[in-house]
């Protein structure tokens, strides 16, 4: 089974980088929400770019649907940016093994990416 980390964007579908940014875009679909490690044991980290100042939610559900950690639901600016998740609910248990989904949404965008975690 083969675990996507980035998506690329082909300059001959979706135009050029500047020309995604003149467009109501919120995030580079090429860096948006990449985790590394991924798989991992004791933490990820979840890197994202976004091209203006955007509203950003990143949540952590488990297979079933549930929520497991909300660990972003504020106002980024524009630029880099990058969250942790060491595997925790949010009360603070460690989440078991399994693969988890994690949603990135900015403005009104909307990408999920798969977690695997091994304990």
């Amino acid at each position: 089974m083969q675990v996507v980390h980035r998506l690329k964007i082909h300059p001959e579908l979706f135009g050029s980088a500047e020309e995604l940014r003149q467009t109501n875009r919120h995030f580079c679909a090429d860096s948006a929400s990449a985790l590394t490690p991924n798989p991992f044991q004791k933490g990820t980290t979840i890197h994202f770019d976004l091209l203006r100042p955007s509203h950003v939610t990143v949540r952590v559900f488990s297979v079933r649907g549930t929520l497991v950690r909300t660990l972003a639901d504020a106002a980024y600016p524009a630029g880099r940016h990058s969250l942790d998740w060491n595997g925790s609910d949010d009360r603070g248990r460690p989440a078991s093994s399994s693969i988890y989904f994690c949603e990135f949404r900015a403005g009104s965008e909307r990408e999920v990416r798969r977690l695997v975690l091994t304990r």
